[in-house]
């Protein structure tokens, strides 16, 4: 027996100095425990910002939708604008053109009556000449006019 409770209280001896065991998992208990502690807090305060955030988004859900309704009908009216500018540009274009058409008409008929005239004074030039030079033949070979009709 004697034998018996040196060999207990040797046992004892060792497990205090040499096993660390139980210790070291009470160490790892709290540590987890105070881990988790402090997480949780975190984990709750993420939650509840992130349940505002989406709640806010929320919120805004129904403006975004309205104003996207707003957009489609600002393009809708863009177009539309943008239409009547292209309609305006092109009726401008088609009077330009016409008006360009009728200037190009004016300056030829105006080229075409400066011709006439200069052709007309060409004309008379050329005869007036014909009838001096008629004339100097007839004084040179002493032929009537009478004669010659």
């Amino acid at each position: 027996m004697a034998g018996e409770k040196v060999l207990k209280n040797i046992s004892g001896v060792y497990c205090r100095l040499f096993d660390h065991r139980p210790i070291i998992q009470s160490e790892c208990k709290y540590f987890v425990r105070e881990f988790e502690g402090k997480r949780n807090d975190r984990e709750v305060e993420r939650l509840n910002e992130s349940l505002q955030k989406v709640r806010q988004i929320e919120e805004e859900i129904p403006k975004c939708v309205e104003k996207a309704n707003q957009f489609e009908e600002l393009k809708q009216q863009l177009r539309a604008a943008r239409q009547s500018c292209h309609d305006i540009l092109v009726k401008e274009e088609e009077d330009l053109q016409h008006e360009r058409r009728e200037q190009i008409k004016e300056d030829a008929k105006k080229d075409w009556e400066k011709f006439q005239l200069e052709m007309n004074e060409e004309e008379e030039k050329i005869r007036k000449e014909f009838e001096q030079e008629a004339e100097k033949l007839r004084e040179k070979y002493g032929v009537k006019q009478a004669t010659i009709h």
